[in-house]
């Protein structure tokens, strides 16, 4: 496979607007994994009919087609979409810069024949899994003053006859040190979510049409 890719520029108003990024053509018959990516999934019978498909026993892709333009909307974020007909494909990449979960008015290759797109041969999604990660911190510490207290009073004695009074003005000062920290803790719980359908290092490499095979070569990007 020679894995050339060729930039489609604008052909006709339809072309040019309908999906949310340009296509890249892609030479033969690529699949999700040849690329690069981790998985692929081909909704079945080929090409396929509109309709609801199950992916991994989790996320479905939901697909509207007339046999050459098609619709599409996911559960499962996307990386990319591989939209082949005649000797070609095109590659709609949604990541960089983000997973995309539906688009619009993709095609394959343009016939120069007929300046129309080919009629679709598949579909793959490309996509990966994602792991959950969430984390709470909550800090703690002790802070210490220290208080004294200082009590006085004017005049302290009276040499008084019978008969006579007096009186003495009591002083109270409350004095607060500066704050001594001690006994530093953080505490929480760090939750990792595995929100994929498979357990731990699993490595099946078919499951309901998900493919995972890493042995072809990937795409330079």
């Amino acid at each position: 496979m020679a894995g050339m890719l060729v930039l489609l520029g604008a052909v006709g108003g339809q072309f040019a607007t309908a999906a949310s990024v340009e296509p890249v053509l892609v030479d033969d018959n690529p699949s999700c994994t040849y690329l690069g990516y981790d998985f692929g999934f081909k909704p079945q019978p080929e090409p396929p009919p509109s309709g609801t498909y199950n992916i991994d026993g989790f996320n479905t892709v939901t697909v509207t087609t007339d046999g050459v333009y098609f619709d599409w909307s996911s559960t499962l974020g996307m990386d990319a979409v591989i939209a082949k007909g005649g000797p070609n494909a095109n590659l709609y990449i949604y990541d960089p810069p983000a997973e995309a979960f539906s688009d619009t008015g993709l095609h394959s290759p343009i016939n120069p024949n007929t300046g129309q797109p080919y009629g679709l041969s598949h579909i793959e999604f490309c996509f990966d899994y994602e792991l959950s990660v969430s984390k709470t911190a909550d800090t703690s510490f002790t802070r210490t003053f220290n208080w004294t207290i200082d009590k006085s009073v004017t005049p302290e004695s009276w040499d008084l006859f019978t008969g006579d009074s007096g009186t003495s003005e009591y002083t109270v000062a409350v004095t607060k040190s500066d704050p001594v920290d001690s006994d530093w803790a953080v505490s929480g719980n760090i939750t990792i979510a595995n929100t994929t359908p498979f357990r731990g290092h699993d490595r099946e490499r078919q499951r309901r049409g998900v493919s995972r095979d890493r042995g072809g070569r990937g795409l330079q990007r």
